[in-house]
């Protein structure tokens, strides 16, 4: 059983002359580099995150490019989704890899720092791979970030594990609230949409799955949950429609809205809502009661009602109405 954490930390990386200098190496200077990064949380759902930077040395500095990819939580409140976002850095590559030659980075030491808590108890952290084009050819350096490195660090931090944290924290300079950083619970308010969609070379690439290497480890392909969020529906979130008011129609009926608290728990809750009311002197709706359906929805649906308007003539007539909370969602009508 997982652990809930409570908190999220950024973190930062001071490099120290003793270990940033690694041997001197005659590759040539890196021009680009791919880094894939799982990051997975025990709150949820989703647990788990995908990120992938695209960096590359252009003569208008270095451009980076992020790719979010998030499986889907509960299907209707939280379908998957693929983020894109692009800068410019004025770092050149060298100085994003903060001094260290990755192609010179010793295996043995690599290995050594992934091993060291193979019987450590771990509720989240993030699984890395640095794809970059050596002298030999292409290496993929994996870091394994854990908790403890993310919440509480510590000079004991293995080397290259803290260097890969600093990596990505130049990589994610400007890029707003990463995966560590947003709400627990996201509201309309609070979550973000991707306003740009990826240019249609690197689509075409995450769909054949040539950064799959990268997540080589997760249980499912990158290219299929790609593919799944890029071809997933917009939802467009619930429906409230008016079934009845008997005996007569409200002449302004402002439907309620679904709660918002709901949502951001994602609680799957839907049915049909029965209210009372008396028309007062001026139509205006009177002595509204809550009759029957889920509790969850009584708040919304009084203060919505409350605004209704009925014709004069209904004037101290009581009438009953039938609303329904339809969660709008295909994959629940399957």
């Amino acid at each position: 059983m997982r652990l809930r954490l409570l908190g999220l930390a950024s973190f930062c990386l001071v490099i120290s002359p003793g270990w940033a200098q690694t041997p001197a190496s005659s590759q040539p200077q890196l021009d680009q580099f791919a880094v894939g990064v799982n990051s997975f949380i025990d709150i949820g759902p989703p647990f788990d995150f995908y990120e992938v930077y695209l960096v590359q040395a252009t003569d208008a500095g270095t451009l980076i490019q992020k790719v979010n990819v998030t499986p889907a939580g509960d299907v209707c409140t939280q379908p998957p989704k693929v983020e894109f976002a692009s800068r410019r850095s004025n770092r050149s590559i060298a100085e994003l890899m903060g001094g260290v030659d990755p192609c010179a980075i010793p295996e043995k030491k690599l290995h050594k720092e992934i091993k060291r808590c193979k019987k450590c108890l771990v509720f989240s952290g993030m699984n890395l791979k640095l794809q970059v084009q050596c002298a030999s050819g292409t290496r993929i350096i994996k870091s394994d970030i854990l908790d403890r490195d993310i919440f509480d660090p510590h000079p004991t931090t293995p080397v290259y594990t803290s260097w890969t944290q600093g990596l990505l924290g130049r990589l994610g300079e400007g890029f707003g609230p990463g995966v560590w950083d947003k709400p627990i619970f996201q509201t309309a308010d609070t979550a973000q949409t991707a306003s740009v969609k990826p240019n249609a070379n690197i689509s075409a690439d995450f769909r054949a799955g040539r950064y799959d290497v990268l997540f080589d480890q997760s249980s499912e392909k990158l290219s299929d949950l790609y593919r799944s969020a890029e071809d997933s529906p917009q939802y467009a979130g619930p429906i409230v429609r008016l079934l009845s008011s008997i005996p007569s129609l409200p002449v302004y009926d402002p439907m309620p809205t679904y709660p918002a608290i709901a949502r951001a728990a994602h609680l799957s809750i839907h049915g049909e809502v029965t209210v009372s009311l008396v028309v007062g002197p001026n139509g205006e709706a009177e002595d509204i009661a809550f009759s029957d359906g889920p509790p969850f929805l009584r708040t919304t649906s009084i203060e919505a009602i409350s605004h209704w308007k009925y014709a004069l003539t209904l004037s101290g007539q009581r009438i009953e109405v039938k609303l329904n909370f339809d969660l709008n969602c295909i994959a629940k009508k399957q």
